[in-house]
């Protein structure tokens, strides 16, 4: 009976790493979404601060081009002073000037406010690469470990079913019975609770087995059920007692 109590165990821890293999089948892809995500967020980031630069700057460039016109203007506005004749001619000149001149110094503030703006985005632009760098390093190496197991999850599992395989013919067949029953109703594989002998609780439904059914496991002669859970009770000490089969 120790013997095929082990088996079961080794059965058991077939079905659990089979489990997880196919749960990691949903989990890793999400996983890796998320990660890339974040990856490609921050990129994102960079992607929307530089063009906003270059939009400034080639703002800051057109209003640097009205300010080189107006004071060529200007210029010239002055120079005509000297060849005025009338008042009227005089006064309209004045008022060229006086707008170029407010042309200037609207157009010298608002270059001082690109520079500015230009200037923090920079400074943020910096920052973010170097987020960036850092989300990178740290997920990456993450993304590249998750696809490759992703890659291999079914040759995994393949692996496990072909060693589950070798036990089951192994294992007499009333325990293989009372397993797959069990087994069958339960999502999350696990079918057989091994009972220590300081606390003697149910390691599935945690709870205390009552002393008449420990003694029941230690004579050895039938399976022994929880009663509150109905998985299957070993003890401790004897799966203890001898080393583990061989497998074929």
């Amino acid at each position: 009976m120790s013997t095929d109590y082990k088996l079961l165990l080794a059965l058991q821890d077939c079905d659990l790493r089979i489990i997880e293999l196919e749960r990691s089948k949903e989990e890793f892809p999400v996983k890796v979404t998320e990660l890339e995500k974040a990856v490609a967020d921050a990129a994102g980031t960079i992607e929307n601060t530089q063009k906003r630069i270059e939009e400034l700057t080639q703002e800051k460039k057109n209003v640097e081009e009205q300010v080189i016109d107006a004071s060529i203007a200007l210029e010239k506005s002055q120079e005509r002073l000297n060849t005025i004749k009338t008042n009227k001619e005089y006064d309209a000149v004045h008022a060229e000037i006086e707008t170029h001149k407010n042309i200037v110094a609207t157009a010298d503030k608002r270059i001082q406010k690109f520079t500015a703006e230009i200037e923090t985005l920079q400074n943020a632009l910096d920052e973010e690469k170097e987020a960036f760098e850092k989300i990178s390093a740290e997920n990456q190496p993450q993304i590249d470990d998750l696809k490759q197991k992703i890659a291999t999850i079914d040759s995994s599992v393949a692996d496990v079913v072909a060693e589950k395989e070798k036990l089951i013919p192994q294992i007499a067949k009333p325990y293989i019975r009372a397993y797959d029953h069990i087994r069958a109703s339960r999502k999350k594989g696990k079918v057989i609770s091994i009972i220590s002998n300081a606390d003697r609780n149910c390691t599935v439904c945690y709870q205390v087995v009552p002393p008449q059914l420990v003694n029941q496991i230690r004579k050895g002669t039938d399976i022994v059920y929880c009663q509150s859970c109905g998985s299957i009770l070993i003890l401790e000490s004897s799966i203890a007692e001898d080393p583990p089969p061989e497998q074929v």
